[in-house]
């Protein structure tokens, strides 16, 4: 059965001499998993819209196989290329920790609309002058579109509204009001300023990203927060964070 949809490119690996694997996500089918043959063929790169370039969007034309979960790639048209992000090393490098994040957490084959416009504001609105700022409003909002997003605006326990201090619980995933703050342990206290940079990155739109400054000290907390609270409740911990702090990335 031939499918055609717009995509994605979210991760791509050599398969085999001349075909490639490459995970996609599609607007209509949500992420899928293909094999285009040949296409390492020097003589056989005109049957294809560009090559092939991570981040980037295409049509595309697959065929669902009978005896395989991979689909079959047969034709890709370019509809927008992010062929220069891929040669700005620091974009690079956050674009490929925010899809191995999403690939990570979208189940295969569940479309969702507003993820799919969710990548591609992304794309659209990053800025290397505020890059951390729009690597965590994409770990965010991708958090509460998929479900998994902490509980930042009220307390999980009583639900009085947050707005100075309050303290984090990772295993309940939100934040504990001072009064409730002796019904639980282990908590870290937050300070104001990540509670509010949380709040701003989940719900403002992109274009008020850039405005947001992030302080050394606010900077830590929130660097500490995603990755504890991902890497519990998820059980989930990215190999490209390793590659950010290396190459200390967010510090250049």
């Amino acid at each position: 059965m031939i499918e055609k949809t717009q995509g994605y490119i979210i991760a791509r690996k050599i398969y085999r001499d001349t075909s490639l694997l490459l995970k996609i996500y599609t607007r209509e089918f949500g992420k899928i998993e293909g094999i285009v043959k040949g296409v390492r063929k020097i003589d056989d790169y005109g049957r294809y819209d560009g090559l092939l370039d991570l981040f980037s969007e295409y049509e595309v034309v697959f065929y669902r196989r009978r005896r395989s979960e991979l689909k079959l790639f047969v034709q890709f048209y370019l509809l927008n290329s992010c062929w220069d992000f891929t040669r700005d090393y620091k974009i690079f490098c956050v674009l490929s920790s925010g899809f191995e994040f999403l690939d990570f957490i979208m189940p295969w084959e569940q479309p969702s609309r507003n993820v799919y416009e969710l990548i591609g504001e992304f794309l659209n609105c990053l800025d290397v002058r505020s890059v951390e700022s729009y690597y965590y409003a994409f770990l965010f909002k991708l958090l509460k579109l998929s479900g998994f997003n902490p509980q930042i605006d009220e307390c999980i326990l009583c639900g009085e509204k947050v707005l100075r201090e309050a303290y984090f619980s990772v295993r309940e995933g939100g934040l504990i009001c001072p009064r409730c703050k002796d019904r639980i342990r282990n908590l870290r206290k937050l300070s104001p300023g990540v509670i509010r940079s949380i709040n701003f990155l989940e719900q403002e739109p992109w274009i008020n990203v850039s405005r947001l400054k992030l302080s050394t000290e606010v900077k830590g907390e929130l660097k500490k927060l995603v990755r504890d609270f991902i890497g519990f409740h998820l059980n989930y911990i990215p190999r490209t964070w390793g590659l950010l702090d290396r190459e200390k990335i967010f510090n250049k």
